[in-house]
């Protein structure tokens, strides 16, 4: 029976170079799941990174938004050992789609998970 919505997986990984899996070319990175994914479905083959490093882009994918217009523009850094609170660096995603001029791609659908811990409506980033 043919599905009436797509499933969509994206999976975000620091320091992962668009060749470091089997099925975009790695002889050296054995990634068979990831290799069958992609074999029975399609492949992202253009993309663009908001920055060149995870916090900005972590911020970007979660608010929608560029990094500068969440004013994270670069990594935050982690705490000092020995202390072990959360960050207080928040942005909040509850009106991104009100702000928005265009219609997003993604409708509401079905269950998300983002992986930095979404909760109640605010998006926590973490170094």
């Amino acid at each position: 029976m043919p599905r009436d919505q797509p499933n969509v997986l994206c999976i975000i990984a620091d320091d992962l170079g668009w060749r470091d899996i089997g099925s975009y070319g790695s002889s050296f990175y054995e990634t068979p799941n990831i290799d069958a994914f992609s074999r029975d479905g399609i492949q992202f083959t253009d993309a663009y990174a908001s920055a060149p490093v995870c916090s900005p882009t972590r911020a970007s994918v979660m608010s929608g938004k560029y990094p500068a217009c969440v004013s994270i523009t670069n990594w935050i850094a982690g705490e000092e050992r020995g202390n072990f609170s959360r960050p207080s660096t928040t942005i909040d995603c509850r009106t991104r789609r009100q702000r928005s001029p265009r219609r997003s791609p993604m409708p509401d659908t079905g269950p998300f998970t983002w992986g930095s811990g979404i909760s109640g409506g605010r998006a926590e980033l973490q170094p």
